[in-house]
């Protein structure tokens, strides 16, 4: 052990190039790892705020729960928060502007529920209420009944990358003529 030892310290000592260079690379690598797993950390923390800002702060939900499994659900020492709604129903709106909906759904939150579940208003209507109004009005889409996974899938998509095109296409029309012009070229 002494030899090998006396033996690595002499070659250090031969090659001083080789052995500053060697140093300053691994003081980069650790360095570099070091960054790459904070630039990850800090990926998975963003991710996981963003989802629960525009999801809402859940893992399950349970729809048509009657009143008394509420409890059973409160009482279960395994889920740490329960948040309930309620459907209310419809009401009748005057001087509405939608005249594809002259009412309003209405549902019932607690004030745990409407902290946690991301509820938000968007320019005076919700924001998925816009997508819904072009697909009836500028698409003129009705309801599909597909019964088959894969097909209720590519139904959605193809959906959802129309109205993405739509809106998209629209915004870019609605820019300045120059602005426009220099985001296309």
């Amino acid at each position: 052990m002494d030899l090998l030892k006396k033996l690595t310290i002499k070659n250090l000592k031969l090659n001083k190039k080789r052995t500053i260079v060697t140093i300053i690379g691994i003081m980069l690598s650790v360095a570099l790892i070091t960054a790459v797993a904070s630039m990850y950390n800090s990926c998975i923390t963003s991710l996981v705020k963003y989802e629960t800002y525009e999801k809402g702060d859940f893992h399950v939900v349970f729809y048509n729960v009657p009143i008394e499994e509420t409890k059973t659900l409160k009482n279960n020492r395994k889920i740490s928060e329960v948040f309930l709604t309620q459907d209310v129903g419809y009401a009748n709106l005057e001087n509405s502007k939608n005249e594809y909906k002259p009412y309003a759904f209405i549902k019932a939150f607690t004030k745990a529920s409407l902290e946690n579940l991301s509820v938000k208003l968007s320019e005076g209507r919700w924001q998925i209420e816009e997508c819904f109004r072009i697909m009836k009005t500028d698409f003129e889409a009705r309801p599909v009944f597909l019964h088959d996974d894969t097909r209720i899938k590519a139904h959605f998509l193809i959906c959802f990358l129309a109205v993405v095109i739509y809106v998209t296409s629209k915004e870019i029309w609605e820019m300045p003529s120059a602005t426009r012009h220099s985001w296309i070229n």
